[in-house]
């Protein structure tokens, strides 16, 4: 039987006394019979239970109502256990003791020998930057797990921790909600702009050629402004956008083509430069940095494996952004 399912049958039968029909039982109570049986003197009691002479008292009382027997007798200067008591203690002793190891172990956690499933929400320019790195990662420390992949976006990560349909978000949101832990993985990403030397004909380090050109931007909502055109406004400037699209992997196809700039993330444009035989540069304007943050539900706070899975997508994500 395993350890788990005997404190539960000892919990639910204490030398055949069906403590399913003792409402309200107290924890403490079984504590106290053991100290008492084994001090018997309410005094000593009292002093390893931390609790006053008149409480320790009063708590002998009430097992000797919830038992229906005496538990502990004078027999001249002395108190001596009664038979059933003695009985009891055999079964409640050994009882508390393992409850409180079910109670107080955390179970270890061994990514070498895990099969468990993580599940992980990330954004598509994240997912270009860290998956790569992340599977060798996995590979190596923990071989046998398995990653399962979610795509959020700023309106979809509140609704995927909430329903706990994912155990880790890395995401750009800013308003975490009070059931959620959240840390900052990076604060200032830049952006890059990217291109194809070969087809664009504008300098995107000249500002005039810069809002001058066509553009491509990436929005999960279909709107045809993002942060560049914030910026932009701020100066009096506007730019001509001629493709928005949903994804940043619709991005290469649409450079090589064609006479386009799109500004990203930096690491993103780096991913690009490295596969898709692009160029990068900074922008002629300044752009406000972002913070990326990796957020989870407060339930999985304590969680060794998710204490561990946080740990490693933490530091592949710092490697991969800070390189």
């Amino acid at each position: 039987m395993s350890s788990k399912r005997y404190a539960e049958k000892s919990i639910v039968m204490l030398g055949g006394i069906d403590l399913n029909d003792i409402k309200g039982i107290d924890l403490n109570l079984l504590k106290a019979f053991v100290v008492l049986l084994e001090e018997r003197n309410v005094t000593y009691a009292a002093d390893r239970l931390r609790r006053g002479q008149s409480a320790t008292s009063g708590m002998l009382a009430r097992l000797r109502d919830m038992l229906g027997d005496e538990v502990l007798v004078r027999s001249g200067r002395d108190m001596v256990p009664t038979p059933r008591a003695q009985e009891l203690l055999l079964e409640i002793k050994p009882m508390l003791e393992r409850l409180s190891v079910i109670l107080n172990h955390a179970p270890s956690f061994d990514p070498r020998k895990t099969k468990r499933q993580f599940r992980i929400g990330l954004p598509d320019d994240l997912e270009l930057a860290l998956l790569p790195s992340l599977s060798n990662a996995i590979a190596k420390e923990a071989p046998n797990a398995q990653i399962l992949v979610k795509s959020i976006d700023y309106e979809t990560v509140c609704e995927a921790i909430d329903k706990n349909e994912i155990d880790l978000a890395v995401t750009v949101y800013e308003e975490p909600q009070e059931s959620w832990h959240s840390i900052d993985i990076v604060g200032d990403t830049r952006f890059a702009c990217v291109f194809a030397p070969e087809t664009l004909l504008a300098d995107p380090q000249d500002l005039e050629d810069f809002v001058q050109a066509r553009h491509a931007l990436v929005s999960v909502v279909g709107d045809a402004q993002g942060i560049v055109d914030i910026s932009l406004q701020q100066i009096s400037r506007m730019r001509k956008i001629s493709f928005v699209v949903p994804h940043f992997m619709a991005l290469p196809p649409l450079l090589q083509a064609m006479d386009l700039i799109a500004t990203v993330p930096d690491y993103v444009a780096a991913r690009f430069v490295q596969d898709f035989d692009l160029s990068m540069c900074a922008p002629p304007i300044d752009l406000p940095p972002y913070p990326i943050k990796m957020m989870w539900h407060r339930i999985r706070e304590r969680d060794n494996a998710d204490i561990w899975f946080r740990s490693l997508v933490k530091r592949e994500l710092k490697q991969v952004l800070l390189s």
